[in-house]
């Protein structure tokens, strides 16, 4: 018997469209690498956690069978490991439905996640297909993608949202930052008085110097001194401040600086998910039509069936009743 097969992800699965393969020999599940590439029509997938053989798939007197080839990350049934790492497994039998996973999901040292494939099996045979039995299994695999689709749309929304959110953030921290670097310029303001003032105050001194006899001289400078160090801590400790301060709107305009760019790869990553919702979606439309004029040519046949079968009945009738 000749069968096509349906491998439809899940949505905790990293993110491929739904493949259909002949399965007129073993298929080989693996990564993609430079002589095998991915497409609509096998099982190989751009995803790291894979191994090149990672899993063989085959059909054998109308069952449907699954080993693990000695992958590094291993290949689940229901959740069942199949075989330990580098170890190649036993056949173990498949059904539609089942939940199957091709490895684990491995984090990096950025933090960056790589998802395995998740997703399930549909089996479709070629040999004498019953027409009501397949309209089923067309309305059911277009329903659960479009399920699917849904669901990572509701995603994106969310993740839209808490961007907002943040970039919202990131705006309020950049009007609080420049109402302070606006406090700082005062302060720099009130240090050149400062200065200034002590000019003043020298000059003062200068003046007494050639004024005032000795006594009331040393009097006069020992006060002008002391005015002169009073003014000299407090310019010191306005440019402490003022310094301190410096450091800290530098140090938090690096922060809000990794946090926008944060943002933008976000922004990117959203960008580039909803693409690919979108080509997912053009896809699942353009497959949704082709079912449909397949289920409106079985319809038809199936009519025209009936509509023979009633013919046939009222000639067997006219045969008996003469």
């Amino acid at each position: 018997m000749a069968f096509r097969i349906l491998f439809t992800p899940l949505p905790n699965s990293h993110p491929f469209y739904e493949r259909e393969c002949p399965l007129d020999q073993p298929l080989k599940i693996g990564r993609a690498v430079a002589k095998f590439k991915s497409s609509q029509d096998n099982l190989i997938f751009d995803c790291k956690v894979l191994s090149r053989n990672h899993a063989l798939l085959w059909e054998d007197g109308g069952k449907f069978y699954l080993k693990d080839m000695k992958s590094s990350n291993g290949t689940f049934v229901n959740r069942q490991r199949l075989s330990r790492s580098g170890e190649e497994s036993g056949p173990v039998e498949i059904k539609a439905g089942d939940e199957l996973q091709f490895g684990v999901d491995v984090i990096e040292v950025k933090k960056v996640t790589h998802s395995c494939i998740i997703g399930t099996f549909t089996f479709i045979s070629l040999d004498h297909p019953s027409a009501t039995a397949t309209i089923a299994k067309l309305e059911t695999v277009s329903s659960r993608d479009l399920v699917e689709l849904s669901q990572l749309l509701r995603v994106m929304r969310e993740r839209e949202q808490s961007l907002a959110t943040k970039m919202a953030n990131i705006q309020d921290t950049v009007t609080t930052m420049e109402s302070q670097t606006d406090h700082g310029f005062q302060m720099l303001l009130t240090e050149d008085q400062l200065l200034s003032r002590v000019e003043v105050l020298e000059n003062q001194l200068q003046l007494y110097c050639e004024s005032y006899s000795g006594d009331e001289l040393r009097h006069q400078l020992s006060e002008l001194l002391d005015q002169k160090m009073q003014y000299e801590l407090k310019s010191k400790e306005s440019l402490r401040k003022v310094l301190q301060e410096k450091l800290e709107y530098a140090s938090r305009l690096s922060e809000i600086q990794r946090n926008y760019d944060q943002s933008e790869e976000e922004c990117e990553k959203l960008r580039i998910m909803f693409e690919e919702a979108q080509r997912g979606a053009e896809h699942v439309a353009g497959v949704l039509k082709t079912k449909e004029n397949e289920m409106a040519v079985l319809q038809t046949e199936l009519s025209g069936a009936q509509t023979s079968l009633a013919a046939l009945k009222e000639q067997v009738g006219y045969v008996v009743a003469g």
